[in-house]
């Protein structure tokens, strides 16, 4: 049985272990860590799917703060399931009750690097190409949003950074 309940510092070993098994160690170079170095995910979004025999962690997901031309955006990621319990839901039900959580912030919309198909199911699309520019390399096709409080993220433009939520 797993249960989904908040991430706090004592399991800040066990979300880089998860994400050195799933991404490896090159992770660090990917755009999407590039956009979240030097900020730290936001508590109140942080959760961790947890097994209630073992009580250990075996997926967790976050957000950081971002921003493009003033208006607060949530960077998602990463999400991370432990292979043993990938296509088991695990990581959808973490997506789903952590964007209840990021629709009740301030921020206009949360953003990804990620795959479509999977992010689809909680109403994530692809970004229009271009408007947005990301400090590194990415898949146009994998840089999705989605809206919160009906704002237009097709009408954003300029560079994506981070840090909003640290001021």
């Amino acid at each position: 049985m797993i249960t989904i309940a908040p991430l706090g510092p004592a399991h800040e070993a066990a979300v880089e272990a998860l994400a050195d098994q799933a991404f490896g160690p090159g992770r660090f170079a990917r755009t999407a860590y590039l956009i979240r170095e030097g900020h730290a995910p936001i508590a109140d979004l942080s959760l961790g799917a947890f097994c209630v025999e073992s009580k250990g962690l075996v997926a967790s997901i976050q957000f950081t703060p971002v921003e493009v031309d003033g208006h607060r955006l949530l960077l998602l990621g990463p999400l991370v399931v432990d292979p043993t319990y990938q296509g088991k839901g695990v990581g959808l039900v973490l997506l789903k009750e952590s964007m209840a959580l990021a629709r009740q912030t301030p921020a206009v919309g949360t953003v990804l690097i990620g795959d479509k198909p999977y992010y689809a199911r909680v109403g994530f699309d692809k970004l229009p190409e271009g408007q947005i520019q990301l400090p590194g390399p990415y898949d146009p096709e994998r840089f999705l949003g989605v809206s919160h409080h009906g704002f237009d993220l097709a009408s954003l433009e300029g560079p994506l950074t981070g840090g909003w939520h640290e001021r």
